[in-house]
């Protein structure tokens, strides 16, 4: 676990992260981080903490499924429509677009954080 009162890092830290996964946010390209308390985005250009989310403060946690559509051959679509977003108990939103291995971050992180999870439909 990160010692109380350390700032998470900008760089993936074996000590402390489970696995990072490449995602968008806006228009900036990172990595979200799954660490062992908590969940960050952290951008790829000057390695910048956008933001964290400790495990215990997120409220809904969900996939979304964008669809994409353009006139080029699907081997050169890049957007893969597969994004993560999530809403912390004080109400904010935080979306990733894009996110590789989306499913595979998504199992990461219910298993790994200390929550009582429910299915929603």
């Amino acid at each position: 676990m990160v010692p109380a009162g350390t700032l998470p890092s900008p760089t993936f830290d074996p000590t402390y992260d489970y696995n990072a996964y490449t995602a968008h946010k806006d228009k900036t390209t990172g990595r979200l981080i799954i660490g062992a308390n908590s969940v960050r985005f952290v951008s790829n250009m000057g390695h910048k903490v956008h933001w964290v989310i400790p495990y215990d403060q997120i409220n809904n946690f969900e996939k979304q499924d964008r669809i994409v559509t353009k006139n080029i051959p699907d081997k050169l679509q890049r957007d893969s429509g597969k994004d993560l977003k999530f809403i912390t108990k004080d109400g904010q939103e935080f979306v990733l677009s894009q996110v590789d291995q989306r499913d595979e971050a998504f199992s990461q992180i219910i298993g790994f954080a200390p929550a009582n999870w429910q299915v929603v439909w």
